[in-house]
Formats: C-alpha cells, structure tokens, sequence
C-alpha cells in the first residue's frame, strides 16, 4: 500500500488523465463538426454570390439586345418575335428597372 502523502498525487493525476481522456475526442468532434458546418457555408455564399453575379450579366446582355430593338426595330415577324423573347427572359430572370419594350 502506497503511503498517504503519495495517494493525493496519484489520484489527482489519474483524474486529470482520465478527464483529458475523454475531453479530448468530445471536443475533437466538435471542433471538426464546426469546422464542416463553416466549409458549407462558406460554400453556399460562395456559390450564391457566383448566381447573382451570373444573373446580372445576363440581365446586362438581354439590356444591351433589348437597346438595340429600340434603336432601330425589327421589320420582320422573326425579329419581332426575338424582340419578345428577349423581353420575356429580361422579365424571367427579374432585371431591373422592370421593362415594357
């Protein structure tokens, strides 16, 4: 049997190994599952400014079509229905300012 002044020492290290023990892989899952929930996040702002971004350059290109129909507009029924559709994907895709013609 250990003495008693050796007996305070040894249970305050077993405690400490066994609580650092079992800490550890608690807080180890933790911080991964934190650090996976911040990588999706990142991912989807990510991905939604690339959406955003990519909506108003098309907006810009359907602006710049629907400009030069109103510069100089189309004779035919083929240009006339492109002029339409043109108008409706600028519509479709919500560009601002909101447009008639």
């Amino acid at each position: 049997m250990a003495p008693a002044h050796m007996t305070r020492p040894l249970t305050y290290t077993l405690t400490v190994v066994l609580m650092v023990g079992l800490l550890s892989p608690i807080l180890s899952l933790w911080v991964a599952q934190r650090a996976a929930e911040k990588a999706v996040t990142t991912a989807q702002q990510t991905a939604a400014a690339q959406t955003e971004q990519a909506r108003r350059r098309y907006c810009d290109l359907l602006e710049a079509l629907l400009n030069v129909y109103i510069d100089a507009p189309p004779e035919t029924d083929t240009g006339k229905a492109v002029q339409k559709e043109y108008l409706v994907q600028y519509n479709v895709n919500q560009c601002q300012p909101p447009r008639l013609k």
